[in-house]
């Protein structure tokens, strides 16, 4: 409305590419499946997100574990192997601060669809999101074993 002193904000809709990873390393192989996708024209961002804390025991940081680096070390580690692919390729500390915004309260580990929950939560604009899932990991999905798996199918088909 013209002369009422309102600003209205206008959006393009989005199109972004969650490529979640335990990055503990990121490997040469997740950083060509990153290349791939920033070089897809249908995503307007890649975000890389790496795990704050696996829901998996034996993937956890472990301070007896040689193999396992904290958070801290493995986001350090994936902003080396994939920020300078392409302008589009974010690496972010999303699941870090979904836990401390809201999930700690309740002693509960960052599920997939507690993420997409956050993450929708700040858009300004409408978004929509795709996952990036190994075989195995997109069975294990299809076969209800995630915390909320509907919730998150329901979140990338719309």
């Amino acid at each position: 409305m013209e002369g009422s002193g309102s600003t209205e904000i206008s959006c393009k809709k989005k199109k972004i590419c969650i490529f979640g990873t335990s990055a503990n390393p990121p490997t040469l192989g997740h950083r060509d499946i990153v290349a791939y996708l920033a070089s897809l024209v249908e995503f307007d961002e890649i975000i890389v997100l790496p795990v704050y804390e696996h829901m998996f025991e034996r993937k956890r940081c472990n301070n007896n574990s040689i193999n396992s680096s904290s958070f801290q070390d493995r986001l350090d580690m994936a902003k080396l192997a994939f920020s300078n692919i392409s302008s589009n390729v974010i690496v972010s500390d999303l699941e870090r601060q979904c836990y401390f915004h809201g999930i700690k309260q309740i002693q509960q580990r960052v599920g997939t669809a507690d993420l997409l929950d956050f993450i929708k939560s700040r858009d300004n604009c409408a978004v929509d999101y795709s996952l990036t899932l190994g075989s195995d990991t997109f069975a294990d999905l299809m076969d209800m074993k995630w915390k909320r798996s509907n919730d998150v199918i329901d979140h990338v088909e719309g």
